[in-house]
Parts: structure tokens; sequence; C-alpha cells
């Protein structure tokens, strides 16, 4: 065929009915601060920072309110990689049809204030009216002060739509240093990302790079990009939408007239749905998706059934299926629907085009006729952004305990921001909580202080829809619950004035301490509980009626965290709490200055192990210690005695202090709680990726029960080099005998134990983990989606029961043998990491 006889493969836009997406990637570049009244922000400051989306048609937006990323913190840059998709089709757009990005960031007496707009043209007009695709870099400009109106300027949107059409308007494409800038910054990101590094050049772009950005700040002022990209089709599109006359195309002339051209070169179409690449395109042509009876009544064969069987076991939220994988799903849909009730999650994630109208429609009939699903799967459903299946997630969630209910609060809380955008009957998880916490103090009390914190966030339209939740759910609290919060409230302000006034306060230690005792012993104390004993935030089904100052204590740190006493009562405990409580004391650590909500996290996700375990008859001895956070720098913790392993050793070894706890022999019992406890932190740590492990947030009790503390690096981030795969220090094995001992053996055994255990429920742990994901907890915030997929590595969920034994000691083998007789350098990197 001759080049003149060619044809031309494209798809046109009045043929594609899916909906328009964009990926919000990064953002770099510093802010002006000066411009947006704040001229003594420092730039070395991090910054909380959002993007707002607009899609433009016809010189009108297509809705009121911007899609949106959700916050970040900013120095000089960031990363989403969020997808935001517009309520509007392809075949709809106009010619004119432009995206418009707004940088928000946070103004400490305004909130989120605009910083500047960056207008993406999703056709290009000089390649013939196609639409863009792939990554783009675009520059922020036409930074606003506080004086401008928010609103997006539609009239100068279109001046720029105007002039990008008009041909004698357009400026040359590489006449400028600007432009030389864009080119080279381009270069320097297709060089990276496509083709591989090449030294010579990369070495070049680099260094004329800073200084075109030099240049360009000092003539136009701050430099601020955005990255965003456009999804590729399998073919060009182009803008069309007359489905009548495909021979003919509208152009522009020199003038700006719209005039008509000649016929156009033959169109070859690719595949039945113009849109889709070869994957999609695939499933679809292979598989019919109907839950009324058009499906495939062959029965499945051996092989079908397994692998059918080993799908419906994958977590929808971290699996990625192939065309042919997905394709079985909608083959056997309704086989699956009536006889594997757990494959409906990764049946509704993988195998349903949700931009698809029909396919949509199709989903909740299959979800009709579905046997219905059990907890751990309903939470995974809730991650789905339809309305649907959310109101059917959370029918199924009813039937939760008031203990599970209580483990799944914190994720059910971090997922609500799901339900923002939500019209008010449509939010069905915030009325089912409101609902379930209403009538109950103790689910109640976690969730009003759950709520508290995401109020006190930086983060604007998340701030102001958790205080509408807030205030909802005290419209409906019961009256005595609110009275009960009320006095909780004032001891915690009074505790946080003390706390501030240590803090600024140029006083020896001592001095602060005997402050302390005297705080307590006056009437500002005897006030707060002269009505009556105080549910304890952090534990409500323990009332305290004072503190006693006999035990109180400031640690050694700038934040002047206090160790309090509180006076238990144990009348009100047992007729309020619903509990024998026999300690007299309740000791609490109040802090101030760090978000606890990590800590909180964590606490709760080994209480939850903790119940998994003691379900599968396995007691490992974990002390899953109460913390809650009360603002996002405030909170408490529920302090044990013990003692930290850095002070144990410098007296002796772990058998040293136990049989001096102990009365000068070890029982066996001690010994038991030793290995089963460390047995147990061992692979829980390993599982939620604790970081930052020293001897000193390793602590043991009289009783040989070991437990960590302070989690601020989880879910794999980690703070030194070198980490083991376990954290078991020599210390701790030492402690069990060593590694020939039969202590040491069982050891092993149970860890082995305890990983297949845990495992049996990875897709409720992964499913509570995806639900925060969105969250502003700094971890998700800094890695989002990772902290799922590093979660999955660790629970090899890929393996049978023996081989993952059989992994587990592996990691066993490689984390001890490096704390002993060092033959591999890699041990070596692995000993630094316990004395950094």
């Amino acid at each position: 065929m001759s080049n003149n006889e060619q044809m031309s493969l494209f798809y046109l836009t009045g043929e594609i009915d899916r909906f328009v997406r964009v990926c919000v990637n990064s953002m770099d570049g510093d802010i002006d601060y000066a411009k947006i009244g704040m001229p003594e922000f420092p730039k070395t400051k991090p910054n909380q920072v959002y993007i707002g989306a607009t899609l433009i048609s016809d010189g009108v937006p297509i809705s009121r309110k911007e899609e949106r990323t959700p916050t970040r913190d900013y120095v000089s840059k960031a990363e989403w990689n969020e997808w935001i998709l517009f309520p509007i089709q392809y075949k709809d757009l106009s010619e004119d049809a432009i995206i418009v990005l707004r940088v928000y960031c946070y103004h400490t007496e305004n909130g989120y204030v605009p910083v500047g707009d960056a207008v993406l043209p999703l056709f290009g007009y000089e390649k013939g009216n196609v639409l863009r695709k792939g990554t783009k870099r675009v520059k922020v400009e036409n930074c606003k002060t506080l004086s401008d109106e928010i609103a997006l300027d539609i009239d100068e949107y279109e001046r720029l739509r105007v002039q990008r059409v008009v041909l004698n308007e357009k400026e040359p494409r590489y006449n400028t240093k600007k432009n030389a800038l864009e080119r080279a910054e381009k270069y320097q990101t297709k060089m990276v990302s496509t083709k591989g590094r090449m030294d010579f050049l990369d070495q070049f772009t680099a260094s004329i790079v800073p200084a075109f950005r030099q240049e360009e700040e000092r003539r136009t002022g701050s430099l601020i990009y955005i990255s965003i990209t456009i999804p590729e089709f399998d073919n060009p599109v182009k803008l069309y939408k007359n489905e009548n006359d495909p021979g003919h195309f509208p152009t522009v002339t020199s003038q700006g007239r719209m005039v008509e051209c000649g016929p156009v070169q033959e169109i070859k179409f690719v595949g039945e749905n113009l849109e889709i690449a070869g994957e999609k395109m695939y499933m679809k042509l292979t598989s019919s998706l109907d839950a009324k009876g058009m499906g495939d009544n062959k029965p499945v064969s051996i092989n079908e059934y397994k692998e059918l069987d080993a799908i419906s076991r994958m977590p929808a939220s971290v699996t990625l299926l192939n065309g042919e994988q997905k394709a079985l799903l909608r083959r056997y849909g309704r086989y699956l629907a009536a006889t594997n009730p757990k494959a409906l999650n990764i049946f509704l994630a993988q195998a349903i085009d949700w931009e698809d109208l029909h396919e949509v429609e199709e989903a909740k009939e299959f979800v009709k006729i579905w046997q219905k699903v059990d907890v751990e799967d309903a939470l995974g459903l809730l991650s789905i952004k339809d309305s649907y299946v959310r109101e059917y997630a959370v029918e199924r969630l009813k039937s939760t305990t008031d203990e599970e209910f209580g483990d799944y609060l914190f994720s059910f809380v971090q997922a609500l921001r799901q339900e923002k955008e939500e019209k008010r009957g449509m939010r069905f998880l915030i009325d089912y909580l409101i609902d379930r916490c209403k009538e109950n103090f103790v689910l109640g009390n976690w969730f009003y202080w759950y709520l508290t914190v995401e109020c006190g966030c930086k983060d604007g339209d998340s701030c102001d829809f958790y205080k509408w939740v807030r205030d909802t759910f005290d419209c409906n609290r019961n009256a005595e619950h609110k009275k009960e919060t009320e006095k909780q409230r004032k001891l915690i302000e009074e505790i946080t004035k003390l706390q501030l006034q240590f803090i600024n306060s140029p006083l020896s230690r001592p001095e602060k301490l005997e402050q302390l005792k005297e705080w307590i012993e006056s009437p500002t104390v005897a006030e707060i509980f002269s009505n009556g004993a105080i549910a304890l935030p952090l534990n409500p089904r323990i009332y305290v009626k004072g503190i006693n100052s006999k035990g109180a204590f400031i640690f050694k740190s700038n934040k002047a965290p206090l160790k309090l006493p509180f006076i238990v009562d144990p009348e009100m405990t047992k007729i309020r709490g619903g509990i024998e409580y026999d300690q007299k004391e309740f000791l609490v650590i109040v802090k101030h200055g760090d978000d606890l909500r990590q800590d909180q996290l964590i606490g709760q996700m080994i209480s939850l192990m903790d119940r998994l375990l003691k379900k599968d008859l396995m007691d490992l001895k974990l002390t899953p210690y109460h913390v809650v956070a009360t603002s996002p720098v405030d909170g408490m913790v529920e302090f044990i005695p013990s003692d930290g392993m850095g002070d144990i050793i410098k007296d002796g070894t772990i058998r040293d202090y136990l049989m001096k706890m102990n009365g000068g022999s070890i029982p066996t019992a001690v010994t038991n709680n030793f290995v089963r406890s460390v047995s147990g932190n061992s692979v829980i740590t390993y599982l939620l990726g604790v970081g930052d492990r020293h001897l000193d947030n390793l602590l043991v009790r009289g009783n040989g029960i070991m437990f960590h503390i302070d989690f601020g690096y989880i879910l794999g981030k980690e703070c030194k080099p070198f980490p083991p795969p376990m954290k078991l220090c020599k210390e701790i094995v030492e402690g069990m005998g060593g590694k020939g001992s039969p202590q040491y053996q069982e050891f092993t055994k149970l860890c082995c134990e305890c990983y297949n255990s845990i495992r049996k429920s990875s897709k409720l742990i992964m499913n509570l983990f995806q639900l925060m994901t969105n969250s502003n907890i700094a971890v998700f915030q800094e890695m989002g989606q990772k902290c799922i997929n590093k979660l999955k590595e660790k629970l090899r969920m890929d393996l049978t029961d023996e081989r993952a034994a059989k992994f587990m000691v592996g990691l066993i083998e490689t984390s001890v043998n490096a704390l002993f007789p060092v033959f591999v350098d890699s041990f070596h990197d692995f000993v630094q990491y316990w004395k950094s």
C-alpha cells in the first residue's frame, strides 16, 4: 500500500461514551507567600496544599463545585497520583474544552486560599484537534491576592480559548527562553521515564535547567508546575460529534472563521468499542455480563474452579487481574453469585467497568442475587465509590458485635471522607455510625474523640465536613452521654493549659514537678471532679474521681509529658462501666505536641490481632494498651508499669532482671510469658512494618511479658538504615536461653503458628487499612497506596501454611544470625541497626 493510500487509524470523540478523567501526579516549585498575604511564612516550612480541578466546556464549568485532591504537606514538591473523574463524557466535549487546575494553600488567618491557576486545553489545535495524551507539565500562573474572587473567571478562560484557536495570535513555539526551559524540563522527564538514563545528556540537561529556572523566576516570579496525566487510548482521538457525516471536519481560518475542509482520509475503526485498550476489549468481547441469565451456562471445569477460587481470595484493593482473569469472572458471574460470596468484592472491583452506565446497572443486579457477604468482605466494598454498593456494605456491617465495631471504628471514621460529596440521603456510613453510637456510651466516646481530632486538622473542606458530622452526632446523642463528654473536655482543657505553661516555663524540672503537685491539690482540680466521677477518654469503662499527687511525674522532654495516677472509683466503674477493676489507680501519660493517631492505629491493630489469635486458641500474652488522640497535637496513653530494655541490661541480663522481680528464681509461667509475648510481638511488628526499634522502646514487665511502645514509623517507613526483617535484639534471644534452647525452639514454633493464624484474616486487615489510604495521618499522606502494598508483601497470601511457616523460619534465622558471630557484611548492617 502506498503512503497516499495508507489508512489513518483514529477514534472520534462522538463515539466515546466514557467519562473524562485525569491523574494529578505532582506539583513542584516555590510558593510566593508574599503574594497571598503571608510574607513572613518561611519557604522551608511545610504548608498544607491541595489542587482543585474544573473542566470547562463551551465556556461553562461542567459542575458547580471543583473536584479536588487530598491535602499534602508542601515545601517545594508534593505527590498525589490521584485520579479525578469529571461528570462529562468525551462525546460531549467541545473544541474549547480546558481543564483548570487551581492550587490552594493554607493561610493562617483565612483558611485555604488560591495560589494560582494552570490551564490545560484538552485538544491540540496544531495537531488537528486531537485529544492530548500522556503526562504534561503545566505552569501555574495568574497568582491571586486575597481580595480576588475564588470563583473561576470564565471571561479570562474564554479569552485564552480564542487566543489558542486563532492562528495569527499563536506564539512561536521556540522563540523564548521560557520555551527553552519548558522543553529542557520535558526532555529531562522523558529521558528518565521512557528511555532510561543517558549520562551525558542527563548531566547537560540537569545543568541548564536550574539556570533557566532562576532566570525565569527573576522575570516572572515563583515558578510552580503541576504534572498531570491524560489517559492514552490505543489510537489517537479526534474531536468530532456528527456521526452522520464522518467525511468532513470543521476547522479554523487564520481570521478565526469556521469553514469546512474537504474529505478526510478513510477511517479504519479498531475493535468494537473504540476507546478501550486491548485488555478491556478482550474482556468485553470474550464474556458477556448479564445478571439475569445471558451468561455462560456450561459447567465450570476443575481448572477454572481452582482459578476462580484463587481469585476470590485475593484482596481487591491491591490485586490487578489480567484480561483473561477478568473475563473468567464475568463469564461465571452467576455461578459465583450462587456459590462464592467472597468473590463479590473482587468481581465488583475488577470485572465491572464503573464508567460504563450499562455495566453499573448490571453490577447492581449482581449484588441483589449474590449470596450475602460476611463483615470482612463488606469492609472491602466500602472502598467502591458507588452509593448502591456502599448501602449494601453498610447493611451487612450491621451484624458486627460491639467489640468488632470498636476495632473497626477508627477506620470507619477515616473512610467517612468518601461520603463528603454525597447528598444527605446517600450518606449511608455516616447514618450507620451515628445510629450505632448514639445510645452506646463506650462506642460514642470513641466516635466523638475520633471526630474531634479530624475537626482540628488543617484540611479545609474535610475539617468542616467532620464538624458537621460531629454536630449531627451530638444532636442525636443520649443527653447523659453528652454531659459525660463535657466533663472529659473540661479535664483535658485544664491539663493542656498546665502542660503549655510547663513547656514555656524557664523553671527546672523539680520546680515544675512541685507546681504539678500543687495544681493536683488545687481547687481547680477539685472543681473538675465536683460533679462526680469522670469516664477516662482513653478507656471509658474506667471512672475516676481524682488524681493522686504522690505518683505524678514529669518526663524529661521539652514537650513535658505528664504521668498522672487517676484514682479509680470502683463503684461507678462497676455500675456504668460494667466491669470489675481491682486496681486503685489508672496510670495515664498525657502528651502535647504529638499526633498520636498512628500509635492509636497500631494499638487497635494489636488489639484486633490479639482477639483473632485468641479466637484461634492462641494466647500470646500481648499488651494492647489504650491510646486516644484528643486533638491533632494532644492525647493520652495508658502507662503500663514496666522497665525499658536499655535500663535492664545496664544491671545485667534479662534473666537477671526476671529473677530479681520474682524472688531469686524464674517461674515457668514467667518464662512462658516471655517466650509467648516475644513471638507475638515479633510477628505483629513485622507485619505492620514497625520501625525505629531500640532498647528503650522495648519494655518488659516483672511477669515476663514484653511489649513495644512508640509507633512513629510504621508500614515500612524507617528512620534507620539496614533494618533487619524481624525486630529481634541479642538480649531477647539470650533471655530465652540462646539459639539452641528449648525456649528458642518454642519461640520459632509460636511465630509460625501466629503468622499463619493472622494470615487467615489477611483480607480483613488489608480492608481496614484500605479505608484509611485517603486519611491525613502522616504515613498515609506520604505513602498512600504503598502502605497497602507493603502489608500485602508481608502477609504472603500466595503461600500455603506450610510454605509460609518455612518463610517465617527463614526470616527468624536471617535476623538472629545477624546478632551473633558475623560472617557476612549484611549481618553487620543489621547489628548496626540496634546500635544506632
